[in-house]
Order: C-alpha cells, then sequence, then structure tokens
C-alpha cells in the first residue's frame, strides 16, 4: 500500500490518494502524518481518492473505531470530507455511515467531479 499527500492551494484542500492494499492501521497513519499538513495550512476541505486502491474489510469494531478517529480528531472533525470510490467498492460505505452518525461533514462519490463540487459548495 501506498499513498500519497498533494496540496492543492487552488482548491484550498488537501489531497491524500492510495493505491494498492489498504490496511486499518495504514490509514490511521495517514491520518497521523495528514492532519499537521491540513492543520498548518488551515484547510477545510479533504479529498481522499481510494480508486486504486484495495481496501481490506474491517471488522465492525474497526470500522467504529476509524469512522471516531475520523470524527474525533481536532482538526479532521472541522473539515469537509469527501471520498471517493469506484462503483464496485463498498468497503468505506460503513465508515462514511458511522462518520456521518457523528456528525462529521463527509459524504462518498464515485464520481471525482462530484466530489470536488461537493466540496466546493459552502
Amino acid at each position: 500500500m501506498s499513498y500519497t499527500f498533494t496540496i492543492d492551494n487552488i482548491k484550498k484542500m488537501f489531497v491524500v490518494a492510495y493505491s494498492g492494499e489498504v490496511t486499518l492501521a495504514e490509514r490511521e497513519k495517514a491520518i497521523k502524518e495528514g492532519t499537521p499538513v491540513i492543520s498548518k495550512n488551515r484547510f477545510t476541505k479533504v479529498l481522499v481518492d481510494l480508486r486504486e486502491a484495495e481496501i481490506q474489510s474491517f471488522s465492525a469494531a474497526e470500522d467504529a473505531l476509524f469512522a471516531s478517529m475520523i470524527s474525533g480528531d481536532e482538526v479532521l472533525r472541522n473539515c469537509k470530507t469527501a471520498f471517493v470510490v469506484r462503483p464496485d467498492q463498498h468497503d468505506n460505505d460503513f465508515i462514511v455511515l458511522r462518520a456521518t452518525a457523528k456528525h462529521h461533514r463527509n459524504r462518498q462519490f464515485t464520481d471525482l467531479d462530484a466530489a470536488y463540487q461537493w466540496l466546493a459548495e459552502n
């Protein structure tokens, strides 16, 4: 698994793109590495591109833990987050639902342009 961070100063957002097999530990690591960059740049929009990733299935407890990490993180809870997945990817669905239930502004998309458009809205 690998991930890359991109700072989009034009759209004023932080982008993380995953490829290969993605585990819970790797997603947690990306959050720990990415949140200081988001905070430093005062970004309030995050795009998570999972289209090139093979997401490892998480248990319900792991889904809940990861959703809590997203919604409970001091930096991320103030960010509007768009997840972009392939139409056949459903491993992220439960995480999005749980994070939404915890009042985190996030949404999942299969279309990158739609994700950018949603992030651009106030």
